[in-house]
């Protein structure tokens, strides 16, 4: 079996499912179909309910959480507008949207202290 999406008139992935064959979603579900793979594949992303497809890029643009973040074009994926920096021994950078940079755990415990 393989995986095919939904696309909707707006471009959004309506529906994701397992069928025989690309040919067989258009002959009995109608509508618009792509073929998304397990891994990304020729659409870059597996395609996620919800999610934009880029028909320009052709590929399937996964959901971002993180502000300020730059969709890179060749890959379809979001990236920091700055590299996350090397963090000190026992500690660990996040990406803190309020600031649209990234911040320590450790600043971040004492901040909410």
């Amino acid at each position: 079996m393989r995986y095919f999406a939904r696309v909707d008139e707006s471009s959004t992935v309506t529906e994701v499912i397992t069928a025989k064959s690309l040919d067989w979603c258009l002959e009995n579900l109608g509508g618009t179909w792509l073929e998304t793979w397990v891994g990304g594949g020729t659409r870059k992303n597996f395609a996620a309910i919800g999610s934009p497809y880029r028909e320009d890029l052709d590929a399937f643009v996964p959901f971002t959480e993180n502000d300020g973040w730059i969709l890179n074009e060749e890959t379809a994926q979001w990236e920091p507008p700055t590299p996350m920096p090397e963090a000190p021994e026992g500690d660990m950078y996040f990406w803190c949207n309020e600031c649209l940079d990234w911040k320590l755990e450790s600043e971040i415990d004492l901040e909410q202290s």
